[in-house]
């Protein structure tokens, strides 16, 4: 677990993998769910991920709005804000940004990949 934190804090998602079965430790933990070893590599992700589901939280105070998405990403599933428009369930999204918050809780942000946002002209 402290090595988690030790990336996220710099702005690095790794996702603890275990060095005896390769299982993908998420939540992360201090060993391995699946063979009990406390062999861990924290391996780098792919920054590309999709959209599962979604849902957009308004704020009648600042009439702000804000949209959450569960995504799936290198194989593990997080939970975070969504930036872009025409948001929908199966979107591709990159990684714009993780860390630990003043609170230090873990956050992390999410980018709609403009391709799928743009619409194709027929000709």
């Amino acid at each position: 677990m402290k090595d988690f934190f030790y990336y996220l804090q710099r702005g690095q998602l790794r996702i603890p993998t275990c060095c005896n079965c390769h299982h993908k430790i998420w939540p992360p933990s201090q060993f391995c769910s699946k063979c009990f070893s406390r062999q861990i590599d924290m391996v780098k992700t792919d920054c590309k991920g999709r959209v599962i589901e979604f849902s957009t939280s308004h704020n009648k105070n600042n009439a702000s709005e804000t949209t959450y998405g569960l995504i799936e990403i290198s194989g593990v599933r997080l939970i975070g804000s969504i930036v872009g428009k025409e948001i929908r369930a199966n979107n591709s999204v990159l990684l714009r940004s993780c860390g630990l918050n003043e609170r230090q809780n873990a956050f992390y942000e999410f980018l709609i990949m403009e391709s799928q946002t743009k619409k194709i002209k027929k000709i």
